[in-house]
């Protein structure tokens, strides 16, 4: 199982797994959402009830659902393939109960990877200009924001090609490395 390289003495990551959102785990989120909608302000990608996510996870984007031992604690997506942008958006959503445990960075981690195994070399996000913790969040994770409209800031960040090194004060993405060391997507 992946140890997360920005707090690898935790036990706390050996008891989380990621989950492609798919039919034998949609309750789960449904589950998660419903309960958590009140804590999520600013978290609005698409209806939380079980017709309007199974709308969603039939667009061919990737959706996926983070457990910590069974329980769902977080959920993630890249949504722009099926429509065909190049930049893939990314949205993330961490249980209330999980926040400030780096949870947000390791399920941010698992969708950079994934973007950038689909190809992509970028990856972009929208935030609401009243949420400082998210705000936080992304600008330690190498994300540059900028205004989008009166609520919002679109952030870019630009993944290292092969070889490249990242500038110090940004968390990593997932090596080649990691993956090798039992990180899956």
């Amino acid at each position: 199982m992946f140890q997360s390289h920005l707090r690898p003495n935790l036990k706390f990551f050996e008891y989380i797994t990621i989950e492609l959102v798919d039919y034998h785990n949609i309750m789960d989120l449904c589950k998660f959402l419903t309960f958590e909608e009140p804590f999520f302000t600013y978290f609005h990608p698409h209806a939380f009830d079980i017709a309007s996510v199974l709308k969603e996870i039939d667009t061919g984007d990737y959706y996926c659902l983070m457990y910590w031992c069974s329980s769902p604690c977080g959920y993630g997506m890249l949504r722009g393939y099926n429509a065909g942008y190049k930049i893939p958006a990314l949205g993330i959503a961490i249980g209330q109960s999980f926040n400030r445990k780096g949870l947000g960075r390791y399920l941010m981690s698992h969708l950079e990877l994934v973007a950038q195994l689909n190809g992509a070399d970028r990856i972009r996000l929208t935030v609401a200009k009243e949420n400082p913790r998210a705000i936080d969040l992304y600008t330690k994770c190498g994300y540059t924001l900028n205004d989008y409209n009166e609520y919002n800031l679109v952030g870019y960040k630009t993944f290292p090609k092969k070889g490249e090194t990242i500038p110090e004060g940004i968390d990593k993405t997932i090596t080649e490395e990691d993956i090798k060391h039992g990180y899956r997507v």
